[in-house]
């Protein structure tokens, strides 16, 4: 009759202590503003900075750039549907050209695919837009990671094009959450 009295005591003790416990701490997230650290990232040329906004909504997700130099400066937006296997994206004008001669072409939008990755700290991008060179219309693929530090204090996107040999990495540091 010990032992049975024993191992009711032990469950109800862990029952209470489960009740009574801090919830598992949430995964932060990508949601808020976030500034360009330009030692840490690719060469931003012809900008000198970059804010990011990003607004996390149940299935939505919007990324708003901001894109500066003096007093040149240009901003573009992103409206993704995460419930959409493809969300098509107006482009007015490719931003990230960098001298290269190149120019949003097409139809002037960027198809967009997106997921989230490792509960909710990676958001993936995977877009198929048409630029225009002085050699003709480029299909250009671009695959891009936005991951999350495990503090939520700093945004590393990681930038793989069809068209680059080498990867862009843009490092931000949280400014408002």
């Amino acid at each position: 009759m010990k032992t049975h009295n024993h191992s009711i005591w032990l469950l109800l003790t862990c029952l209470t202590l489960a009740l009574h416990a801090d919830p598992a701490p949430a995964v932060p997230s990508l949601a808020g503003t976030w500034t360009f650290v330009p030692e840490r990232s690719t060469d931003l040329s012809p900008w000198k900075t970059l804010t990011i906004s990003i607004a996390v909504d149940d299935h939505h997700v919007e990324i708003r750039r901001h894109f500066a130099n003096g007093d040149r400066a240009t901003d573009s937006t992103v409206a993704l549907d995460m419930d959409q296997t493809v969300n098509v994206v107006p482009v007015p004008w490719w931003m990230d050209n960098r001298h290269l001669g190149a120019y949003i072409g097409g139809d002037r939008t960027e198809k967009v695919r997106a997921g989230w990755i490792d509960d909710g700290r990676i958001l993936r991008t995977d877009a198929d837009l048409i630029l225009d060179a002085q050699q003709g219309p480029r299909k250009v693929n671009i695959l891009t990671d936005y991951k999350l530090s495990p503090s939520g204090a700093q945004l590393t996107i990681i930038e793989l094009r069809s068209t680059r040999p080498i990867p862009i990495v843009y490092v931000l540091q949280r400014s408002h959450p």
